[in-house]
């Protein structure tokens, strides 16, 4: 067998970084757990979880079939609503995925959305009489922009959202308003 000093050397220092990425990993695993760990069992009914059945189905765009949304309950309780939308174009598809929860502790709802390209959103919300409105805002000073996303469910399974932004302290602009349909499983 031939010595390679470089290469023992560049071997130890790859097990030491691992070592260190599956040690960090594992503390921000058991940090994470302890600090979300709901009160009550998954299986025990909450209210304030209870709600989010509202995004359960299948979301569709009348008169469209290049895009749709499938929610449903993250397994082992009814704690975290799971989406995930798919869009279609003739010659590439997206999918994004979102996850719904209740923080107990601030008594807000979360979304966590995973986008198209990489971007990430968490936004937060409470409920409304026939929906959602959750809110975000990113930058800061002059560059400050707010978003407001609101839900409201119609007739029929009909959802319509609206989208507005603000710039800074400034009035809420519309920028975008669809309605959805939405199919229960």
């Amino acid at each position: 067998m031939r010595y390679v000093p470089n290469a023992t050397f560049a071997g130890v220092l790859v097990s030491i970084v691992i070592q260190r990425l599956l040690l960090a990993t594992a503390l921000a695993t058991v940090g994470g757990h302890a600090y979300s760990q709901p009160t009550d069992s998954p299986m025990e009914r909450s209210e304030p979880h209870e709600a989010l059945a509202f995004f359960e189905g299948t979301w569709t765009v009348p008169g469209k079939d290049d895009w749709r949304e499938t929610c449903s309950w993250l397994a082992g309780g009814r704690r975290h609503i799971v989406c995930a939308p798919r869009w279609r174009f003739p010659n590439m598809s997206f999918e994004g995925l979102s996850v719904f929860s209740y923080d107990d502790k601030s008594a807000e709802y979360l979304a966590h959305r995973f986008k198209v390209f990489g971007r990430v959103s968490i936004e937060r919300g409470q409920s409304i009489p026939r929906g959602f409105r959750f809110m975000n805002e990113h930058g800061s000073g002059a560059d400050r922009v707010r978003e407001r996303f609101t839900l409201e469910e119609g007739m029929a399974g009909r959802v319509s959202t609206v989208l507005e932004t603000a710039k800074g302290d400034g009035p809420w602009v519309t920028e975008d308003k669809h309605e959805y349909l939405r199919t229960r499983p």
